[in-house]
């Protein structure tokens, strides 16, 4: 207990040294089972910047690879001011990095693509905490710069969180576990043995209805084979092929919405793709009532209403079925 209360003492004197702009929205502060997190002091409002934050330095990578010479000459460039700052991070013991290179490799985040990856060493976005049911999201900027959101509305006092993989969103609470390689202290980790089966049942539904939707897991491969995501090996092959008709697609995207909705994970950018996707099929449609419903469910303000809709034209051929069918495939092999 006293090594404990030793370390947090550490902790707390360096962590409060750290810079933050004074208008920012948050402050960091002890998170129970997770050491420290970004805590609203303030409401925060869907959609509002919460950080933009620029590395201390940067290092190319050679497609994802970080070589030794790049590293150092990342760590060169850090400035007298900027190095005092990386001296107050701490190691999860409480323990200061023995040397800035520990430091960068436990404090970086990746911009741009695999092919043209930089990893940035950030004070400030290592010090919000993963969540798999997130109220913030994070964003690469053009250059490095890593902006947060909120994605849903964040109360005075409540911690900032993100999901540190977008992928663990159709994952079940074991899939989620190995793939982050730590058991993660969410709310879904307090869910009663019921309602925890009942989350994972959510999430396997969410990934197939997205399976259904696009022609392909949209997790790939490495998790589970997909006939046991899709056990119907008609259905499956239908939607590889892109042969589903347009009223299922809009059936299986609106569906997915509400699913995800229920289980805490339509936040603002997975709510604005599914409706991107949606306003596709409602261009597509030619046949009338088809076009009409689609439309009728695209007024609407809730995604259950909308599902309603969805229902009523579920599996109706459409004039443009055929069409739309080239097209896709046109666009896979492209």
């Amino acid at each position: 207990m006293r090594a404990i209360k030793h370390r947090e003492f550490f902790t707390v004197t360096a962590y409060l040294g750290l810079h933050i702009l004074p208008n920012a929205p948050f402050q960091l502060k002890p998170s129970p089972g997770k050491g420290w997190g970004a805590f609203a002091t303030r409401e925060i409002k869907i959609g509002e910047l919460i950080l933009a934050e620029k590395p201390i330095c940067a290092a190319s990578t050679y497609y994802g690879r970080l070589l030794p010479q790049e590293l150092q000459k990342a760590i060169d460039s850090i400035t007298d001011a900027d190095m005092a700052q990386l001296s107050l991070l701490r190691d999860n013991t409480g323990k200061p990095f023995m040397a800035p290179q520990e430091a960068f490799m436990k404090n970086s985040f990746g911009t741009g693509t695999m092919g043209n990856l930089t990893l940035g060493l950030y004070l400030l976005q290592p010090r919000f905490n993963h969540s798999c049911v997130p109220n913030a999201i994070q964003c690469p900027g053009e250059d490095t710069t890593i902006s947060r959101y909120a994605c849903k509305d964040i109360a005075p006092g409540e911690e900032s969180i993100f999901c540190y993989d977008p992928s663990l969103h159709s994952l079940t609470k074991t899939e989620r576990h190995e793939r982050l390689g730590f058991i993660c202290k969410c709310t879904c980790r307090e869910l009663a043995p019921p309602l925890q089966q009942v989350s994972n049942l959510r999430r396997r539904l969410y990934r197939g209805l997205r399976y259904l939707s696009q022609g392909k897991d949209i997790d790939g491969p490495t998790h589970m084979n997909s006939r046991r995501l899709i056990t119907n090996l008609a259905l499956k092959k239908a939607a590889e092929n892109f042969e589903l008709p347009i009223s299922e697609l809009f059936y299986y995207s609106t569906l997915a919405a509400v699913v995800a909705e229920e289980e805490g994970i339509l936040d603002y950018t997975l709510a604005e793709s599914i409706k991107e996707e949606l306003s596709r099929y409602v261009i597509a449609f030619m046949t009338p009532r088809n076009m009409k419903v689609a439309k009728l469910a695209m007024m609407k303000t809730t995604w259950i209403v909308k599902l309603e809709l969805a229902v009523s034209i579920r599996g109706q051929r459409d004039e443009f079925d055929a069409m739309y069918t080239m097209v896709r495939k046109g666009l896979a092999r492209s």
